[in-house]
């Protein structure tokens, strides 16, 4: 094999680190730094699983959501949240289908 052939095998076969930010447009940059930035200040003022949990407390009830208790009656569209002793939350929206046809969950983790 020649130096060509080979530098076309190696671009054929090998892949290629591609910046996806060099290719945003001017509307999807300014949506990034603006999530980017609320993101950034909500970091700050929670350096703790305890202070994470208060602050996605303090967005959700913003957000319409309510404090659930054990045993409390749901009905479709209640959208709610769970402090388990200041360490997690979870946050859910009563659906319209019944449990048998499933759910959907999203996870994550404050640490």
């Amino acid at each position: 094999m020649n130096e060509k052939e080979i530098n076309e095998l190696k671009n054929s076969l090998l892949s290629k680190a591609v910046n996806v930010y060099t290719s945003l447009s001017e509307d999807d940059e300014r949506a990034m730094n603006a999530i980017s930035s609320e993101y950034k200040t909500f970091l700050d003022g929670a350096k703790t699983e305890r202070e994470a949990v208060k602050r996605a407390i303090e967005i959700s009830e913003k957000a319409g959501y309510k404090p659930y208790t054990f045993g409390q009656d749901l009905k479709v569209g209640d959208k709610l949240y769970y402090n388990n002793r200041g360490k997690q939350i979870f946050l859910f929206v009563i659906g319209t289908d019944d449990l048998e046809k499933g759910i959907n969950i999203s996870a994550a983790h404050i640490d």
